[in-house]
């Protein structure tokens, strides 16, 4: 089995080379590109995040599994949920690669985030390889807004969002002023302001709720603290009625091949899947009325009763 850390900076170089056969730009962002840029304390990653232009994952897709890396196994919530990338594993790897299209927090079409990600990107030699990584701006923006979108998750997200504000407080105006020059390019003044305000960059007022809807989903996701409960009430806005209702069933009373994947040690007891199922009903709820809250805060009770529509559905979308 291959040293993590090893594994971390071959499947780096691995992700480079399958791009080049397939014919597809392959950027890693987060994890060595943070490291390179010095943006965090090093640390050994348990996965390599990269990014390909939408148009071209397929094709990249294809030739990471012709190379015997297969889907994670995910809970049936976990991919109603989580749209934005997808992880592969492969058994001599003691790493996952997760594949990215989209980054949220970036308001920009995806296309064109990645466009602007590639032009300001750099390359390096890891393992021997030539690697694109994102730019020192725009891997700190990566950096914020997985912290910020993630905040109930582990405390390492905002110790190293503490890290990344101390580091450009003390910068000079010149480059605090190009960070906010480069949020903006990529749609996400808005959606770091809690980061680049911190700074000491000038923002001026927020954009009132309302005036866009992909920020008011943003905002009601970090402001509730991005748990999962969130996460279901925002994948509800977007989904058909058939859709909504395996959403509803999943989250509240979820199927054993779920819980077996979360809780291994409760899959063959009867009574301990019915204790995981009634612990997450518990909290499942107590998390509905943090995400109600946080709707109430954000925008009164018209983004309330926009998650309580999303949640009770009464036509078919489709």
């Amino acid at each position: 089995m291959l040293d993590a850390g090893d594994a971390v900076h071959l499947a780096s170089a691995l992700c480079a080379h399958l791009g080049v056969i397939a014919g597809v730009r392959a950027l890693v962002i987060k994890g060595i590109a943070a490291d390179f840029h010095q943006l965090r304390a090093p640390r050994i990653a348990a996965d390599v995040d990269v990014m390909v232009d939408p148009s071209e994952l397929e094709a990249y897709l294809g030739t990471l599994s012709a190379a015997g890396w297969e889907r994670r196994t995910e809970t049936r919530l976990h991919s109603d949920t989580v749209q934005h990338s997808s992880s592969f594993t492969h058994g001599a790897w003691p790493c996952d690669i997760d594949v990215h299209d989209q980054f949220p927090g970036f308001l920009v079409a995806p296309n064109e985030l990645f466009e602007r990600l590639w032009d300001a990107s750099l390359t390096t030699t890891v393992a021997g390889a030539k690697v694109h990584i994102a730019g020192a701006q725009d891997s700190a923006l990566i950096m914020a807004a997985h912290a910020l979108r993630t905040p109930s998750q582990t405390s390492r997200h905002q110790a190293e969002l503490d890290g990344l504000i101390l580091r450009f407080r003390g910068a000079g105006s010149d480059v605090r002023s190009g960070l906010r020059e480069r949020a903006a390019e990529l749609g996400a003044v808005e959606t770091l302001r809690a980061f680049l305000g911190a700074t000491g960059i000038e923002l001026g007022p927020p954009t009132a709720p309302g005036v866009n809807p992909d920020l008011d989903r943003w905002r009601r996701r970090v402001s509730s603290g991005g748990n999962r409960t969130a996460l279901v009430a925002l994948a509800l806005e977007s989904a058909t009625w058939r859709e909504r209702g395996r959403l509803i069933v999943g989250a509240v009373w979820p199927p054993r091949s779920d819980v077996a994947l979360e809780y291994p040690e409760a899959r063959t007891h009867h009574l301990g899947i019915l204790r995981v199922r009634l612990a997450r009903l518990v909290r499942g709820s107590r998390d509905l009325l943090s995400y109600l809250r946080a709707c109430l805060r954000l925008g009164g009770w018209r983004q309330v009763c926009r998650a309580r529509s999303s949640t009770w559905p009464l036509e078919d979308d489709e």
